[in-house]
């Protein structure tokens, strides 16, 4: 065997073994995902739920879908127009499916008089962390996020970004597998 081809099974093995460490870890369930600690409440306040909030980023959007039962998708996209993504994703059947039992596109959500608050869970190796956003409510179609709490608990201030309301049907209903 040449050198080039030890190599190559060298670099084969090594990539089998990171592949391997990196799907085993969670579905032998050596590393727990975080639990939320936001409590599901039903919610019952002024801003609308029949829709979708948007935030243009400079590529793309960020969504916030708010259910009245206290249950939130917080999804981005990198399409650059709204209905480009109503029509690829938010009303495709399969994205819908797929979306249901992706655990970091959900989370939970809570208005304390004008503050808005939502936890999930972010993308990470093995065990997914739980972290928040906070903001406040501006009016009964528009919101701004200004806070992330971290993995770490650290509070950092973001740049304002203001999501507005845009009225939308059938929205993806709220049913997933990680929240009741």
């Amino acid at each position: 065997m040449n050198f080039k081809s030890k190599i190559i099974i060298v670099l084969l093995a090594y990539s089998s073994l990171l592949i391997f460490t990196n799907t085993a870890c969670q579905k032998l369930w050596f590393c727990d995902d975080e639990e939320l600690t936001m409590v599901q409440t039903e919610y019952n306040g002024a801003l609308k739920l029949h829709g979708y909030y948007y935030y243009k980023k400079d590529v793309g959007y960020e969504m916030y879908i708010l259910y009245k039962n206290g249950i939130v998708i917080n999804e981005r996209f990198s399409e650059n127009s709204l209905s480009e993504i109503e029509n690829t994703y938010l009303l495709n059947e399969g994205y819908q499916e797929l979306q249901h039992s992706t655990k970091t596109t959900w989370g939970l959500f809570r208005i304390t008089n004008s503050t808005i608050a939502a936890q999930s869970w972010r993308t990470s190796q093995c065990k997914r962390p739980v972290v928040e956003y906070r903001g406040e409510v501006l009016t009964d179609t528009s919101f701004n996020i200004n806070t992330y709490i971290d993995e770490n608990g650290e509070t950092n201030t973001i740049d304002e970004s203001i999501y507005y309301f845009k009225a939308f049907s059938p929205k993806p209903d709220s049913t997933n597998d990680f929240i009741n």
